[in-house]
C-alpha cells in the first residue's frame, strides 16, 4: 500500500481444493484485518463484482488507464462503491506458478501507472498465504489422521480382549478336564502320555493368548508391572519345569546353577508373572535352538545378586546354552519385529 500510495486495499485467494474465491484481508493500512470468507458473501468488506471480474478475466484493472465512462460503468457496477467512489483503483491478477491464486485490489487519491511492482509482491503475499493454509490443512489431515489411528487401536484392543477371554474359557475347561481325567487310578501308560501332550498342549495355549492381550495392552500404554513378594528361587524352577518334558525328549540336560546359599535374604518385590514370561521366552529358544549330538546339549539357569543399598537388590537371571548361537555380525536384528537372524534356521528347528 505505501508503494502505490494507496489508502485502501483487499486480497482475494483462490482455495486451491474448491477453486472458490475467498477473502483473506481488507481494510486501510492502519487497520487491516485478516478474513477467511467466500467472496459471494463478503460484499459488504470488499468489492466482490471486481474481484470475480479478475478472476474470469486475468487482466488487470488499472483505472488511470481508463475512460472516464469506463471507471464511473465500473464503480456503478459495484455495490461496495455506491457509497464512496475511489478516484483510482488498480486489481491485479496473481499468479503463482502459471497458476491463477486470487487478486489483489488497492484503491488511494493518487494514480500510480506502475503496477508491476505491486503484483510482485503481491504475488509473494499469496505464495506465503497459500503455504501457511497447506501448513494448516495438513496440520487438520494429521490430527484426522491420529484420531482415526487412535480409534482403530481402540477397536482392535477391544476384539483382542474379546476373543482373547473368549479362547480362554474352552481352554480352562480343557485343562480342567485333563486334571480329573489324569486323577484315575485306571488309565494306562498311554492314556496318561496323551492326556499329558493334551494338558501341555492347553497350557501352551493359554500362554500364546496371555502374551497377544500382553501385546494389546503394550500398544495401548496399559500394561502395568505387580509390585508383589515372590519367590526367586520357586519362580526359576517353575520355569525350568515348564520345559523339563520338551527338553528330555530331546536329550537336553536342565541345569539350575545356584544352591540355596546363594538365596536372596528373603522375599523380592516384583512381578513374578513377567519374570517368569522373560524366563520361559529365553528358555524356550534355547530348547528350540539345542540338540544332543557328540557333545551332551544342556541348558544352564542361574543368577546374581548385587546389593544396592540395606533394602535394595540388583538381580541378574542368565540362561546358557551350547546351542548354534547367534553371531555377533547379527545381534542387531534381535528385537526387530518378524526378522529372523537366518530363515534356513525355522526350517530346520521350526518356528
Amino acid at each position: 500500500m505505501q508503494i502505490n500510495r494507496s489508502d485502501w486495499s483487499c486480497l482475494a485467494l483462490q482455495d486451491p481444493t474448491t477453486n472458490t474465491l475467498h477473502l483473506r484481508g481488507a481494510g486501510s493500512y492502519d487497520s487491516l484485518k485478516v478474513y477467511d470468507i467466500p467472496i459471494n458473501k463478503a460484499s459488504a468488506l470488499c468489492p466482490t463484482t471486481i474481484l470475480l471480474r479478475g478472476s474470469v478475466s486475468h487482466k488487470t484493472i488499472n483505472t488511470s488507464h481508463s475512460s472516464s465512462s469506463a471507471i464511473k460503468n465500473l464503480f456503478d457496477r459495484e455495490p461496495f462503491f455506491r457509497k464512496r467512489q475511489p478516484k483510482h483503483l488498480l486489481m491485479t491478477p496473481l499468479f503463482v506458478q502459471g497458476r491463477f491464486s486470487g487478486s489483489l485490489v488497492l484503491t488511494g487519491k493518487t494514480a500510480n501507472s506502475s503496477n508491476t511492482q505491486v503484483s510482485l509482491l503481491a504475488t509473494f503475499a499469496a505464495i506465503a498465504l497459500e503455504a501457511h493454509s497447506a501448513f494448516a490443512s495438513l496440520e487438520i489431515a494429521v490430527e484426522a489422521r491420529t484420531a482415526a489411528l487412535e480409534q482403530a487401536l481402540a477397536h482392535k484392543q477391544t476384539f483382542i480382549s474379546s476373543i482373547s477371554h473368549e479362547l480362554r474359557t474352552p481352554l480352562y475347561s480343557i485343562s480342567g478336564l485333563c486334571a480329573v481325567m489324569q486323577s484315575s487310578s485306571d488309565l494306562t501308560p498311554a492314556q496318561n502320555e496323551n492326556l499329558a501332550v493334551i494338558a501341555s498342549s492347553a497350557e501352551d495355549l493359554q500362554r500364546i493368548v496371555t502374551a497377544i492381550l500382553d501385546m494389546a495392552k503394550l500398544e495401548s500404554g496399559g500394561m502395568t508391572a505387580e509390585a508383589i513378594p515372590f519367590e526367586l528361587r520357586d519362580t526359576l524352577e517353575s520355569s525350568l519345569e515348564s520345559v523339563a518334558h520338551i527338553s528330555r525328549a530331546k536329550g537336553i540336560e536342565l541345569v539350575l546353577e545356584n544352591d540355596v546359599s546363594t538365596d536372596p535374604p528373603g522375599c523380592l518385590i516384583g512381578d513374578p508373572h513377567r519374570v517368569r514370561q522373560c524366563l520361559l521366552n529365553l528358555l524356550s529358544n534355547a530348547v528350540k535352538f539345542s540338540r544332543s549330538g557328540s557333545d551332551p546339549a544342556f541348558i544352564k539357569l542361574g543368577w546374581t545378586i548385587e546389593q544396592d543399598d540395606a533394602e535394595h537388590y540388583a538381580v541378574t537371571v542368565t540362561v546358557t546354552d551350547n546351542g548354534i548361537g547367534i553371531p555377533k555380525s547379527k545381534m542387531n536384528r534381535l528385537f526387530h519385529s518378524f526378522s529372523q537372524v537366518d530363515a534356513s534356521i525355522t526350517r530346520q528347528y521350526g518356528r
